[in-house]
């Protein structure tokens, strides 16, 4: 069902992409792919390993009655699809859940080589976990994934600007910014989350990214 999910929420992978999404590896994938093809809930594009693999809707999946109830209920509570606009949304519920979230914005970044544009607060988020967040920072800085984030100025996100911030990391702290809600941006994705309930989602919308990076660099730039 990895597979499947992956596809549904980003529209068209390569079997390499997927892989780097799932963590499973690419034989795995392939042989997940034949399956889903055979099904019939997938279209390809090119041939070989340029192959490109697109999800048909989620209704035309389900017309299939090929999936059992719960695999049908398990598509529904985590993949969202708007047809009209074309967009392509996943919600996820619980921290496990959110730092999913956490990193599929990471292997999209590391996958086309994009800059993570965030609004984080530290504070607001410890409760993910320190080591998690730590092991986070230090695979983005090790694949050489640049991130701007601006944060409140406080005590805790001027500790991670002092902990984080070099040649990949660059951190502006806002005096009197108030976040409830953590949002990330990487080309055209938009993660947020909160913690109170925690639930996070992850949408594809060029729209959407370019409105919170205008956003982004407006307060960037301001003084």
């Amino acid at each position: 069902m990895d597979v499947l999910t992956e596809l549904l929420m980003h529209g068209s992978l390569t079997a390499s992409q997927i892989s780097l999404f799932t963590g499973k590896d690419e034989s795995k994938v392939q042989k997940s792919i034949l399956s889903l093809l055979k099904a019939g809930f997938l279209l390809e594009n090119g041939n070989g390993d340029d192959a490109i693999w697109e999800a048909k809707t989620l209704s035309e999946i389900e017309q299939k009655d090929l999936l059992n109830p719960k695999q049908v209920r398990y598509l529904r509570s985590v993949v969202m699809l708007d047809e009209v606009e074309n967009l392509r949304i996943m919600k996820y519920t619980g921290l496990k859940g959110i730092r999913k979230v956490y990193l599929e914005v990471l292997n999209e970044a590391i996958t086309n080589g994009d800059t993570i544009y965030a609004f984080e607060s530290n504070r607001k988020k410890s409760d993910l976990d320190a080591t998690f967040l730590d092991k986070y920072a230090k695979k983005r800085i090790r694949n050489k994934v640049r991130a701007s984030v601006i944060a409140p100025k406080n005590e805790s996100d001027t500790q991670y600007k002092r902990e984080y911030e070099g040649k990949y990391t660059e951190v502006k702290l806002v005096d009197d910014l108030s976040l409830d809600v953590n949002v990330n941006i990487v080309g055209d994705l938009v993660m947020t989350f909160s913690l109170n309930p925690p639930e996070g989602t992850l949408r594809r919308s060029k729209a959407e990214a370019d409105t919170w990076r205008s956003i982004f660099m407006t307060i960037w730039k301001s003084e």
